[in-house]
């Protein structure tokens, strides 16, 4: 038997190849737009004392809810022996519609005097009265109905007044915390139903 033979050189590696196309990116389908805000508010743009003692208090007072026990209130007092004892106008603008006035307010509790909430009608040039109190425990807040803001809105303005309707007693102070208009889907809280068998 004849003798082996040499191994055989290893032949060179061949080259790497391409590297393939991205494929292209899919489209996912749009989500579903949110539900619309049950409630829009439109907060005070100015605010006025046009008689009584004015006391305290800027825009900005009325502006944000709750926060009176920081200061953040308008304070003012009867005007004594004048009448009306006070009248304070509030303004808004941007307003498209609205169906609710809404304020928190302190009127000294031993007042038996009546304070007028009105929207001035821009078509009949008058105040229209939309609820009214009087002496009040403590901090009240109030929600007032609008069935149709339509004659209450020129150029997307409105103007809320509150109007003390007597003579003024000096000592009887009023605190706005909060004064608004608002736009609302929702409802007001309806009674109290009656309580269940024990």
């Amino acid at each position: 038997v004849g003798a082996t033979g040499a191994s055989g050189v290893q032949g060179a590696t061949g080259s790497a190849g391409a590297t393939g196309l991205t494929g292209a990116t899919g489209v996912g389908a749009t989500g579903a737009t949110g539900p619309t805000p049950e409630t829009t508010t439109y907060t005070a743009s100015s605010i006025s004392t046009i008689s009584g003692n004015y006391v305290s208090g800027s825009l900005a007072s009325i502006q944000t809810y709750g926060d009176f026990s920081s200061g953040g209130y308008y304070q003012v007092n009867d005007g004594d022996a004048i009448t009306p004892g006070y009248e304070i106008q509030v303004g808004f603008t941007g307003i498209t519609q609205f169906n609710r006035i809404v304020f928190n307010v302190n009127y000294t509790n031993t007042s038996l005097h009546t304070i007028r909430v009105e929207l001035y009608n821009y078509t009949t040039s008058s105040w229209v009265e939309f609820g009214r109190f009087n002496g009040l425990v403590n901090w009240t807040q109030f929600l007032l109905g609008v069935i149709d803001s339509t004659e209450f809105i020129s150029s997307g303005n409105a103007l809320l007044r509150f109007y003390h309707q007597s003579t003024g007693n000096a000592a009887h102070q009023s605190l706005y915390d909060y004064i608004a208009l608002e736009d609302s889907l929702q409802g007001g809280q309806g009674p109290r139903g009656a309580t269940g068998a024990a």
